[in-house]
């Protein structure tokens, strides 16, 4: 989903909040 570390980081904080089930990815 997300290349770069920083971007990632915050896209699972925005799918954590989205889709708790994604979490891992």
């Amino acid at each position: 989903m997300y290349e770069t570390e920083s971007g990632r980081d915050n896209g699972i904080a925005s799918v954590k909040a989205n889709a708790p089930s994604v979490v891992e990815e």
